[in-house]
Order: structure tokens, then sequence, then C-alpha cells
């Protein structure tokens, strides 16, 4: 079986092309005033604004996917606090993140642009660089599975949720506070099934 992997972060394309095959884009979320330097094959979505969604995102050798994200949650806060150093994604990726501290309403980010014949892997990475005891609640779609991660010195622990299918073209990815102040979510990773 072949995959396709995207990371999300703000690719400002304007056109539409056919998704070669084996290629990858990886997102970084984030609502920090000042742009960051994205490593290789990464790219930032900076916003905490709802209304706002990024270009088509690009892969890794900079081509075009068919695919955008957009956060549909007003009222975010973000932080330059993520744990960084010697962890499994890149220093600038991770230290980053947008947060929410509410216990009971999702926030959510939506990935558009999708094929409804196929299913998806989504990946979210959460992280913060102190021992608190932030515990952040993910799930996909509205309901199923919640996976909980502690995002406390997080450098390479992630949540999975796999064969999800689109609807309407539209996955939706949410994060809420299970315990502790902030939660975050500081990556979005997906992989198209084909």
């Amino acid at each position: 079986m072949r995959r396709r992997s995207f990371v999300f972060i703000d690719g400002g394309v304007t056109s539409t092309p056919t998704p070669p095959a084996g290629k990858s884009v990886q997102v970084s979320t984030s609502g920090y005033w000042q742009t960051l330097s994205m490593p290789s094959g990464w790219q930032e979505y900076r916003t905490t604004s709802t209304g706002a969604p990024s270009g088509f995102l690009i892969y890794s050798d900079t081509t075009t996917s068919a695919y955008k994200i957009e956060l549909m949650t007003a009222g975010l806060s973000s932080r330059e606090d993520g744990k960084t150093g010697g962890g499994v994604w890149p220093d600038n990726a991770m230290i980053t993140s947008v947060n929410t501290t509410s216990t009971s309403t999702y926030a959510v980010y939506k990935l558009f642009g999708l094929d409804n014949g196929k299913t998806y892997t989504i990946d979210v990475v959460g992280s913060y660089g102190n021992n608190w005891g932030w515990y952040t609640d993910y799930r996909v779609n509205g309901g199923g599975t919640v996976q909980t991660l502690l995002t406390d010195n997080n450098t390479s622990n992630k949540k999975t949720f796999a064969n999800v299918s689109p609807s309407s073209g539209i996955i939706n990815v949410e994060w809420k506070l299970n315990s502790g102040s902030n939660a975050q979510i500081n990556l979005i990773i997906f992989t198209e099934d084909s």
C-alpha cells in the first residue's frame, strides 16, 4: 500500500495540482506573531483567528497539494514554549502551539479538500516545556475515540487516528484540556492511504 504523508503549515499557494505519489506535507500550528524559519519539508499555519484558511498545503518537494487547513475556533491563544531539543520533530516546528483552556468544548482545525473515496491517518502532537502535569484530549470528526496525551516536555509522543474517512472532503481535528492549565496542539501530520 502506498501512503502519502502531510504535515500542515500555511502553504499560501493558489493553484490546485494533482497530488504526486509518495509526497509529504508537514504542518506546524502556531498563532505566534513572529514567522519562524521552518526546516525543509515543514510549513507553518500561523493564526489564532477564524476565517483564515491556509493556501494549498505544500509537499516537502515544494509541489502543491490539493489540501488546506483552517482554524474553526475563536478565542484561542498561542504559546512559544513547546519542548525542543533532542526530539523526533524539528525544534522550530515544535516551539509554538495553539492552545485552549476549555475542559468541555473542543477546539477545531478543519482539514479540507480531501478525497471522500480514501481513508486517512491523522497524527497530532502537543508539547509544553515544563513538568506541570498538563494533559490534552484529542479526537477527530466530533466523536469516536478520545486519546489523551501528557504534553509536559513532549519531544517524541504523538496520538494517531487511523482509517479516518472524510465527510464532504473534510476531517476535523479537535483538542481540549483534560487537566492542567492549557491544552496544546503543535503539529498535525496527515497521511493519505491509497
